[in-house]
C-alpha cells in the first residue's frame, strides 16, 4: 500500500500544482468570473431582460486597475510554475508580439475585452437582444472568453479526467489502509476526523497567552460587536434593530450584569468539519455552537498546542438572545427547556455558561 500511496503521489504531483493554479492563479481573477457567468448565460440563451440585473453585482466593488495588475501577474505565475504541456496557445502571443511581457499582453486584454466596464457589458447585451448571431460571433473574438475557453480546455480535457482516476485509485487504497489500521492495532481508540464521522473532543473553557504581554480572555460581548461596526467595515455592519437593543440593554434574561455574552474560546481540539457542533458543559447542557478556530491555532491539524490552540463557540445566551429578542421569536424559545442558576458572578469571571466554571471541562459533538 506505501509503494502504491508514493506511486500515486509521485504521478499526481504535476496535474495537482496545475489544478491549484487554476483555481487560485487563473479562475480566482475577478475579470474571469464576470466574464464566465455572463458567457455562460448567453450560451444558455438567457434573455438579455434577464442577465442585465445581475451586471451592476457584478462590478459593484470591482476596480479595473487591481484586477489587471492580478491578472498580469497570475498569468506570469501560471506562466513560471506550470510545464509547457499544460500551457494555452494565449502564451505563444506573450512570448512572441509581446515578448515575454505579461502586463503589456494584460494591458491589451483589459483595453479590448466587452468586460472592460458594465456599460460596455450592457452595449453588448443590447446587441445580444437584436443580433443574437452577431453577438455570439464578438463573444467569441473577446480577448478575454479566448483565455477562459483556453483554460477550460486545458482544465477539462488534460487535468481533471486524470485527477478524478487518481483520487479514485487513492480513495481504494485509503479504505485498505483504514481497515489495515484497525486488523493492526485492534485495542487501539482510532482519533478519526471531523468529517461524515462521530467525534468527540474535550476541553476547557479558558483564553490563551500567544506571546510576551498579550492576553485574550475567554469571552466577548456585544460591545465588541458594536464597536467594530463604528469603523464602517463591511463584515461588521450590523442592523439597527441590533443596535436599538444594544443602547436599551434590553438583553432579556440572556444577559449577564448588563452585558450580553457573544462568543468564547476554549482548548478543544477541532478540526475541518467541526463548524455547527453543539458545545455542551459537563452536565450535557448546550452552552453553545462551534463555527471557527484562532488566528495562533490553525495549525492545530498538524500540530495542537493545548496552550495556543482555541476553538471559538458563539455563545448559546447570544443564540437565544437573537432568536428572542432580535427576531421576535419567541415561540421557539417556548419549545426549549433552559437550565438556570442562582449564582451571581462579576462579568470578569463570567463563563460561556452560568452554569460552568472556567477551566470545568466542556465538549463538542460532531
Amino acid at each position: 500500500m506505501l509503494q502504491g500511496f508514493e506511486e500515486i503521489y509521485s504521478e499526481t504531483e504535476e496535474l495537482e500544482v496545475i489544478n491549484d493554479l487554476m483555481g487560485e492563479a487563473v479562475f480566482a481573477v475577478e475579470m474571469m468570473r464576470i466574464a464566465s457567468n455572463i458567457q455562460g448565460a448567453v450560451t444558455d440563451s438567457v434573455p438579455a431582460g434577464l442577465i442585465l440585473p445581475r451586471v451592476n453585482g457584478y462590478y459593484k466593488d470591482f476596480y479595473l486597475p487591481i484586477d489587471r495588475e492580478m491578472f498580469g501577474t497570475m498569468m506570469r505565475n501560471y506562466y513560471e510554475k506550470s510545464t509547457e504541456a499544460y500551457h494555452p496557445a494565449l502564451f505563444e502571443i506573450v512570448e512572441g508580439k509581446y515578448k515575454g511581457d505579461f502586463e503589456a499582453y494584460a494591458e491589451m486584454v483589459y483595453e479590448e475585452t466587452i468586460f472592460r466596464s458594465p456599460e460596455s457589458v450592457l452595449e453588448f447585451l443590447e446587441l445580444y437582444e437584436k443580433k443574437p448571431g452577431k453577438a455570439m460571433k464578438k463573444l467569441g473574438k473577446d480577448p478575454f472568453v479566448e483565455a477562459l475557453d483556453q483554460f477550460r480546455l486545458i482544465f477539462g480535457m488534460e487535468v481533471r479526467p486524470q485527477l478524478m482516476v487518481f483520487r479514485e485509485n487513492l480513495n481504494d487504497l485509503y479504505k485498505r489502509w483504514v481497515q489495515a489500521r484497525f486488523e493492526m492495532r485492534p485495542g487501539v481508540r482510532h482519533y478519526p476526523d471531523a468529517n461524515f464521522t462521530m467525534r468527540l473532543t474535550y476541553g476547557e473553557v479558558e483564553g490563551y497567552q500567544p506571546e510576551d504581554a498579550v492576553k485574550y480572555q475567554y469571552h466577548t460581548t456585544l460591545s465588541g460587536v458594536i464597536e467594530k461596526s463604528k469603523l464602517g467595515q463591511p463584515d461588521y455592519m450590523i442592523p439597527d434593530r441590533l443596535e436599538e437593543l444594544y443602547e436599551t440593554k434590553d438583553f432579556g434574561p440572556y444577559g449577564v450584569s448588563g452585558t450580553m455574552p457573544v462568543c468564547f474560546t476554549a482548548s478543544n481540539h477541532t478540526s475541518g468539519g467541526n463548524s455547527g457542533s453543539p458545545v455542551i458543559d459537563a452536565n450535557g447542557r448546550l452552552i453553545g455552537i462551534n463555527f471557527d478556530r484562532n488566528w495562533h491555532g490553525t495549525m492545530s491539524d498538524e500540530m495542537y498546542d493545548p496552550d495556543m490552540c482555541r476553538n471559538i463557540a458563539v455563545d448559546i445566551r447570544y443564540v437565544l438572545f437573537v432568536i428572542d429578542r432580535f427576531a421576535g421569536a419567541g415561540y421557539l424559545i417556548d419549545e426549549l427547556v433552559l437550565v438556570k442558576t442562582d449564582r451571581d458572578e462579576p462579568p470578569r469571571v463570567k463563563t460561556p455558561h452560568e452554569s460552568v466554571s472556567a477551566g470545568e471541562p466542556v465538549e463538542i459533538l460532531d
